[in-house]
């Protein structure tokens, strides 16, 4: 007896076709749907790989680092929010500006990429 459909999406490349729409909306204003679209997966199957919107975010900044081999601040445990404020703090502090961050995203300053991601 089957448990339900398998999974036709493998989650990196979620990750991969989720990243830009975070980059181009900021988190605050990146809806479920834009996500669907950009990922080709449905609800259900983003909220069965991820447990949220936040999740799905942070798996992305996680994810981008990861493929540049810079591990840095995101990855140190405990895992969260506090983590990406200190990453973007960090950038702000250093005026390290998010185009050196995010190379392949036209998104600004770190801080008008922190504002889009705060939603302010």
């Amino acid at each position: 007896m089957s448990l339900g459909r398998p999974k036709n999406f493998s989650r990196e490349e979620v990750l991969e076709k989720a990243m830009p729409v975070f980059w181009k909306h900021g988190f605050a204003d990146t809806s479920l749907q834009d996500l669907e679209r950009a990922t080709c997966v449905n609800k259900s199957g983003l909220y069965t790989e991820f447990r949220d919107k936040e999740d799905l975010f942070v798996a992305c900044l996680r994810h981008y680092l990861e493929s540049q081999e810079k591990r840095g601040l995101l990855t140190k445990e405990p895992l969260g929010w506090k983590n990406v404020e200190t990453f973007l703090k960090n950038g702000l502090s250093t005026r390290v500006s998010s185009r050196d961050v995010f190379p392949s995203t036209p998104c600004g300053s770190s801080l008008s990429f922190r504002m889009r991601l705060m939603g302010s």
